[in-house]
């Protein structure tokens, strides 16, 4: 290297070195994308320092270079690369003014945690925000570093996600610094991976809003919102109160980690015996496994007489993948179609039929629930479907009657469109909707 340079120095001049070298080695003409590149710097064939480098240029092929590096030291590390959202993910955050009328209660939290626990919901005085940590998040990215390399990939700002990294990972052993933020995407309003230069066939990602990944929904490992702050809940009309407004909070529930576990295991173990390396096709198969044997049919939930069922919310989550695809018998009625639910492995049908397993229903007093309770077929509220999509497992349905307090589950009217908006009107803690108002 020129002036005696070697893989040892400085840490801003071997990064600015590195942009020089990349920038000449592209091909004279050939388009640029600016992204977050992962830049391995090797000395004696070791791996001496990796960087997150906001702003470096990197030409297509170059691009496509270090995916295919990334895929391979995956392979070679047994890991997993995984890119996690924030809000509602891994916690809950809101703005001070939104939380007026519960800081009382608020307060009463952090005095009631015990000495040896460690804290779970801040008082953030210099952002006017209070953010809440998901029960187990921290076992989460415990173990979740033994699979897996992490990424943080919020909409929100750049320092809303650093403090919330620094909540999560003080020693930066997680995430070190790949934190990607709402201007580091590079189309607004949408999360792409083309910022995290990870070869999508070995890329997981948790996040609870599947609008905000338009291209990689087959990455998606969607979970269960964490709706703590009452702000939240009024965000996303939601039909019953914020975790808060109940006083309590969720369970610790394993499912991520299960479910990103599960993956790793198929994955590594296909590679092993010389299988599919793809983690979409892993993840694909367990979405087919979790309601694998039921035949499902609403009652009380798509309105009599609409002509595009599959248009309605609660069909929807099984579309997010395939189109539906209807299959016409008995002279083309619309109660004798089906569609296969491509999402989690189920057959959805209009009318009950003989091999019915299941009927998700608002209410108990309908023909559907009548023929359930005759022919001792399972009858189940809306919120076990829900839970089984987010959880990835089928649920026991006997935690789900029909007419019991609903949990915490989106209204029939908030469309897939609505709801992302919800999201990224949340993100950072509400931050962006209180900038907008501002300007």
């Amino acid at each position: 290297m020129a002036n005696g340079s070697t893989c040892s120095d400085s840490g801003s001049d071997l990064a600015a070195l590195l942009e020089q070298e990349l920038d000449s080695a592209s091909l004279p003409g050939s388009p640029k994308e600016t992204v977050l590149a992962e830049v391995e710097v090797l000395e004696d064939s070791r791996q001496a320092k990796r960087y997150i480098h906001s702003g470096l240029k990197l030409s297509a092929s170059e691009a496509e270079r270090v995916r295919q590096q990334s895929l391979k030291r995956a392979l070679s590390n047994r890991k997993l690369l995984l890119v996690l959202d924030l809000d509602h993910t891994l916690l809950n955050s809101t703005r001070f003014d939104e939380a007026v009328g519960f800081e009382e209660q608020l307060a009463a939290i952090q005095r009631a945690r015990p000495e040896d626990q460690p804290v779970s919901l801040y008082h953030l005085e210099h952002m006017r925000l209070w953010t809440k940590l998901r029960p187990y998040v921290r076992e989460f990215l415990e173990k979740a570093h033994e699979v897996s390399e992490m990424h943080i990939y919020t909409h929100g700002n750049a320092e809303y996600a650093i403090e919330m990294a620094r909540l999560l990972d003080p020693t930066k052993r997680f995430f070190a610094e790949r934190i990607i933020s709402q201007g580091d995407s590079t189309v607004k309003h949408v999360k792409d991976l083309d910022v995290v230069l990870g070869a999508e066939t070995a890329v997981v990602i948790l996040d609870d809003t599947a609008g905000v990944w338009p291209s990689h929904q087959q990455n998606l490992l969607q979970v269960e919102r964490y709706v703590f702050f009452p702000a939240c809940a009024r965000r996303f009309q939601l039909n019953v109160q914020s975790l808060l407004e109940l006083g309590r909070d969720e369970d610790e529930q394993h499912g991520m980690l299960a479910s990103a576990l599960r993956v790793h295991s198929r994955f590594f173990g296909a590679s092993a015996g010389g299988g599919q390396q793809d983690v979409r096709q892993h993840l694909q198969a367990l979405r087919l496994q979790v309601l694998s044997g039921c035949r499902i049919s609403f009652s009380r939930i798509i309105p009599r007489g609409d002509r595009f069922p599959e248009t309605h919310p609660h069909w929807q989550m099984a579309q997010q993948h395939k189109p539906i695809k209807f299959a016409v018998s008995n002279g083309g009625s619309r109660e004798s179609q089906s569609i296969e639910w491509v999402q989690l492995g189920a057959v959805v049908t209009l009318g009950v039929e003989e091999d019915t397993t299941h009927v998700v229903a608002a209410a108990k007093d309908t023909d559907k629930v009548h023929w359930a309770v005759a022919n001792e077929r399972h009858i189940v509220s809306p919120d076990w479907l829900t839970a089984s999509a987010c959880l990835w497992r089928k649920m026991d349905e006997d935690r789900f009657p029909v007419g019991d307090a609903p949990t915490v589950v989106a209204k029939v009217g908030l469309s897939a469109e609505e709801d992302t908006k919800a999201a990224l009107a949340g993100a950072g803690g509400g931050m962006r909707v209180a900038s907008s108002n501002e300007s």
